[in-house]
């Protein structure tokens, strides 16, 4: 990867990805406005491509992936979006994180659960660069703030792949 693509990645930070992704498919209040995939939202209210999520409690497992993840990146979690792709039609075309609402200095963190995919980054400017990072069921990726900067990610289509479930973790001012 690029010296400026900041992230890390982490496998296996969850022991048990099936299970985690169960416990998410279930607990999860899933919205359906969202044309490519379904969403949920828990924590501090958040808005997410036109769609504003309102405050709400996040559930136990939610609360303590957040306070594990908290200690890893170095600072709150207050927010967790989570995207559920049924299958490889489910996408989410290039773009860059907005940072409305988001304290600055603060990381993304995507958990991915169920079916491997791939992310897509290419840069903001220079389109036709791209790098792919195969996410595994139970990894972590953590971007830091230049990569909404310089860099678009996308979860793109492809001819077949299982469900899966990515919960994505920031700290939002209040």
């Amino acid at each position: 990867m690029p010296e400026d693509l900041d992230v890390q990645y982490l496998e296996g930070f969850v022991a048990d990805p099936a299970a985690m992704f169960d416990m998410a498919e279930r607990n999860l209040s899933w919205d359906d406005r969202m044309h490519s995939r379904r969403t949920a939202s828990c924590g501090v209210a958040y808005n997410y491509s036109g769609i504003s999520y309102p405050d709400c409690e996040m559930p136990p497992f939610v609360q303590d992936l957040a306070a594990r993840l908290a200690g890893v990146v170095g600072h709150p979690i207050n927010n967790c979006l989570a995207n559920f792709y049924a299958d490889g039609t489910a996408k989410m075309g290039f773009h860059s994180d907005s940072s409305a609402g988001v304290v600055a200095g603060t990381t993304t963190s995507i958990l991915s659960l169920g079916a491997p995919r791939v992310l897509t980054f290419r840069r903001s400017l220079r389109r036709n660069e791209t790098h792919d990072m195969a996410l595994a069921p139970g990894s972590l990726l953590i971007m830091r703030p230049s990569v909404q900067e310089g860099w678009q990610h996308a979860v793109l289509a492809v001819e077949a792949a299982g469900p899966r479930i990515s919960l994505t973790f920031r700290f939002l001012s209040r």
